[in-house]
């Protein structure tokens, strides 16, 4: 009976490693590949790894256009469980945080002078029309009044919903 007692502490044990060693895996690769705006893994998404590279994923292809099944499949999961997972690791929809990241780089970039044509393209909008029309529904703010004096003085962070 001691026999299978250490089988089974020395299974529990090295599972709870593999567990660590992919999280610190997706830390590092997440923390070497991002660009600078790329999102911190937080503590909470430590335990979740395959959201936390979906995370990553998400940062480094905001210019493009993502879907549900590519990133489901990236995480090698079902679209429904991977709706889920991401749900319980950031308390909102897929869509809704890679619309506000979206929105996030976008201002960040129109603070640091560039274009709104050139912001909108960076940022995955469709035109330079449909990223106006996102901030002013997110923030109240147009792109050329968040570009103005007056604008970098507003608050850095308007709420994004």
């Amino acid at each position: 009976m001691p026999i299978l007692q250490f089988n089974a502490e020395r299974r529990s044990n090295i599972s709870e490693k593999r567990g660590a060693v992919t999280r610190m895996l997706v830390v590092m690769k997440a923390t070497a590949c991002a660009p600078q705006t790329a999102v911190e893994i937080l503590p909470t998404h430590a335990s979740y790894p395959r959201v936390a590279a979906a995370l990553t994923y998400i940062h480094q292809h905001l210019d493009e256009r993502l879907k549900l099944e590519q990133l489901a499949k990236l995480c090698r999961l079902s679209v429904s469980r991977f709706v889920t997972l991401f749900r319980q690791a950031l308390g909102m929809p897929p869509h809704r945080y890679i619309s506000g990241a979206r929105l996030e780089r976008a201002r960040t970039m129109l603070k640091r002078g560039c274009s709104p044509a050139d912001t909108a393209q960076a940022c995955g909008f469709y035109d330079q029309s449909h990223l106006a029309l996102c901030l002013k529904n997110a923030c109240g703010l147009t792109p050329r009044q968040l570009q103005s004096p007056s604008g970098a003085s507003l608050p850095a962070s308007a709420p994004i919903h």
